[in-house]
């Protein structure tokens, strides 16, 4: 269990950067970021979890790299809509990533995939709600020139309910989207 006193504005509860962690059974209260994966050469295995009330411009996760990353039975939620948080998940670099079975709920963006220059690639989400998002469920965003997204995935999944729309796909930053399937 972590709680903050006060909301977080900077920072992560937990940061996964080395080769083959995992984290289990938690739950986190009032985080900017919850967890945060920024190594490239991580196995990052994350199950059964509940992040709760973050800061409202802050993150459930931030994956800025990692190999063979799993994520499974984590809810994310913001009761108050009025603050939404930016983002259940943001992805900026990830190869080989399994979201499963998880709940995104009333962030700005249940998943924002904006990849900088190590790419996007592989990410297969199963059975998960994105859900109530005040501005889409589901980003995909090209962010420059040579910054791709690529074979992602949507298995039996909820993108609705959405503020504004439930999946939003734009590639006018110059960066190659190719192989997203619903």
């Amino acid at each position: 269990f972590v709680h903050g006193t006060t909301r977080r504005s900077a920072g992560a509860y937990v940061r996964m950067n080395s080769v083959r962690q995992r984290l289990e059974q938690f739950y986190m209260e009032g985080a900017y970021e919850g967890v945060r994966m920024s190594s490239a050469c991580t196995i990052n295995q994350v199950y059964k979890g509940e992040m709760r009330d973050g800061s409202s411009d802050g993150y459930g996760f931030v994956i800025d790299g990692g190999f063979a990353t799993h994520i499974r039975e984590v809810v994310i939620d913001k009761a108050d809509t009025s603050a939404r948080i930016r983002a259940c998940m943001k992805v900026n670099a990830v190869q080989d990533m399994i979201i499963e079975g998880c709940q995104f709920i009333r962030a700005a963006f249940d998943l924002e995939v904006t990849p900088t220059s190590d790419g996007v690639a592989l990410i297969h989400a199963h059975n998960t709600f994105f859900d109530a998002a005040g501005n889409a469920s589901i980003a995909l965003v090209s962010t420059a020139s040579g910054n791709a997204i690529k074979r992602i995935r949507f298995d039996k999944c909820w993108l609705s309910s959405a503020v504004t729309r439930g999946a939003f796909i734009d590639g006018s930053g110059g960066g190659n989207i190719n192989g997203v399937l619903f």
